[in-house]
Parts: C-alpha cells; sequence; structure tokens
C-alpha cells in the first residue's frame, strides 16, 4: 500500500452528495436551496470540475485556502 487513497470521480463523490441532500429535504419537507459542501483537495482540476459541472446547481464549495492547516483559511469558490 503506497498510502494514496484510490481514484475516485468526481461525479462518484457527487452522487453521494446529492444522495445526502435530497434526503434531508424529504426529511425537513423544505428545498435545500444552496448545498454547502467542504472540499478537502489540492488538486485544481477537481475544484474546476466542481465548480463548472455543479456549481450552476445550486451547490456552494468550501476549501481551504492552502494545504498548510496552520496557515490556511476556508474560501468558497
Amino acid at each position: 500500500m503506497n498510502g494514496e487513497a484510490s481514484y475516485h470521480s468526481v461525479d462518484e463523490y457527487m452522487l453521494h452528495v446529492e444522495e445526502y441532500f435530497d434526503l434531508q429535504e424529504v426529511k425537513s419537507g423544505e428545498e435545500i436551496t444552496e448545498r454547502t459542501v467542504f472540499v478537502a483537495t489540492d488538486e485544481q482540476e477537481v475544484l474546476r470540475e466542481l465548480n463548472e459541472g455543479y456549481s450552476h446547481r445550486g451547490y456552494k464549495f468550501l476549501v481551504y485556502e492552502n494545504c498548510d492547516i496552520g496557515f490556511s483559511k476556508i474560501v468558497s469558490i
């Protein structure tokens, strides 16, 4: 084992995210108009895919501004 997690596409992760928010809407009986998701990655391509593929669907993504947790802040993309 090399310590790296196996690859999963953005779309694969987002299927689970969509299921979660859909279930929350059913439970609450209310539409969630802004779906906020924290993303832990330093891969700019992942952030680009999320922004281009999901921001128009009502998703807001929060990420660390840089990878060094001690010197970072959470920002929205």
